[in-house]
């Protein structure tokens, strides 16, 4: 009787235990459950944002090339119009130089002749 009693005692205690840590490790278990829930709800949303940015990215990336190509095809003409200008002004500044060598020589001509003729009216003026 006092051994059957012990032993229930004993088992009672242990199935208690058990219980016990049943319970603790169910409690356990479902925090973690609960903060993993959490995190697979944040990651899920984390990488529906992403695909949406890349998406964004993706027209952003076609809208520029797109504008690019726009401004391109607009000022094309004017670059061939600037290439045609730069000609037309080289050719001119070249002519421009050979015309002020030109005005320079027959001012340096003037300038020797005005000097003989004002040499010659010094002579002409002692004598």
């Amino acid at each position: 009787d006092d051994e059957v009693r012990v032993f229930e005692s004993k088992l009672m205690d242990e199935t208690l235990e058990l219980y016990n840590d049943s319970v603790a490790m169910r409690r356990k278990a479902e925090k973690e459950l609960a903060v993993k829930t959490h995190l697979d709800d944040f990651v899920t949303g984390y990488e529906g944002s992403l695909r949406e940015v890349r998406a964004e990215l993706g027209d952003l990336a076609r809208d520029v090339g797109e504008s690019t190509l726009r401004l391109s095809t607009a000022i094309s003409p004017a670059l061939e119009l600037k290439d045609t200008i730069e000609r037309t002004l080289v050719a001119g500044l070249e002519g421009l130089d050979a015309r002020i060598a030109n005005l320079e020589w027959r001012g340096a001509d003037r300038a020797a002749i005005a000097w003989e003729k004002t040499q010659d009216a010094r002579e002409n003026f002692r004598a």
